[in-house]
């Protein structure tokens, strides 16, 4: 733009033009995508614009005209990051933090009721139980893969008939497995250390039960020898009397058999005579309990 003047003669209007820098069409849009400090690579990004799917460069990048657009980024792993961005006049980098999503450890199960409890103990892939609640057990539980059992001091209250039903709240079957801080109570047995290898570990109360406390030996077919370890339990049985002792050994062959309990130092040990071919060994925790039928 500009101005001249006409006098009295012929002129000539020098003009000069300046070329116009060309305005992009589109920016580059580049996203840094990280955890904490730590570049993420790999992560699938998509970006939209007025919901259609908008395709990356080669590089990853993104060249956008002017706009509103939204992205989703995931990557195995981690939860799934969403937001949106707005393309002016420059070029932009996107950040975008990515957190991990919680690791399930499918080896670990918390129960509050039976049914949680008895799909546990049937599990496979289940070790630790974790017991969140006192339960009414109102099955036998069969243990026949590892299982550590933490009551969290409750406990674990059986529904038993009078009489004997083969009841045992805790069944170990041939496996291996650890109880520690509970309380097994209202059926025949507590535990039955069935061919298994079983420690326990805090206060383990075993009181009443009709039959006793904890029996150790080798059901029917069973050629695994049965092995309990109490070294590092504390004991509880209130109901414990001459013929309902807190821990028994069943059919040993003989007195001088090994024993199958460690750490019972602080137990009495005795011998009944159960049958005339099953010698058993009864463990108490009162000095001044005695075998019903004791061995001569």
């Amino acid at each position: 733009e500009g101005s001249f003047k006409v006098v009295d003669k012929a002129e000539t209007v020098n003009v000069e033009l300046v070329k116009e820098e060309e305005v992009p069409s589109t920016y580059k849009i580049t996203f840094d995508i990280k955890e904490g400090e730590t570049t993420v690579e790999d992560a699938t990004v998509e970006v939209k614009k007025d919901g259609t799917v908008v395709t990356a460069e080669a590089d990853g990048t993104y060249e956008l005209e002017v706009g509103d657009y939204t992205y989703t980024v995931t990557k195995e792993g981690y939860k799934t990051a969403e937001g949106s961005f707005k393309v002016v006049d420059k070029a932009e980098t996107v950040n975008v933090e990515l957190v991990r999503e919680p690791v399930v450890d499918l080896t670990v199960a918390n129960v509050s009721d039976f049914d949680e409890l008895k799909a546990a103990i049937e599990s496979t892939e289940v070790i630790t139980i974790n017991i969140m609640n006192d339960i009414n057990v109102t099955e036998k539980l069969d243990i026949k893969s590892e299982k550590n059992i933490n009551g969290n001091n409750h406990a674990l209250t059986g529904n038993n008939e009078t009489g004997w039903q083969g009841f045992y709240i805790l069944h170990f079957y041939k496996t291996k497995g650890n109880v520690k801080n509970i309380k097994l109570t209202g059926a025949d047995a507590a535990i039955y250390v069935n061919g298994s290898n079983v420690s326990l570990e805090g206060t383990v109360d075993v009181g009443g039960n009709e039959f006793g406390g904890i029996e150790v030996s080798k059901g029917e077919g069973v050629t695994e020898e049965p092995k309990l370890n109490i070294s590092t339990a504390t004991l509880v049985n209130s109901t414990e009397d001459n013929n309902i002792p807190t821990v028994w050994e069943d059919k040993i062959g003989t007195k001088e058999a090994d024993n199958r309990v460690t750490g019972h130092d602080t137990m009495k040990v005795d011998y009944n005579q159960k049958t005339e071919s099953n010698i058993q060994r009864f463990y108490y925790l009162n000095d001044a309990l005695s075998a019903p039928n004791p061995v001569e």
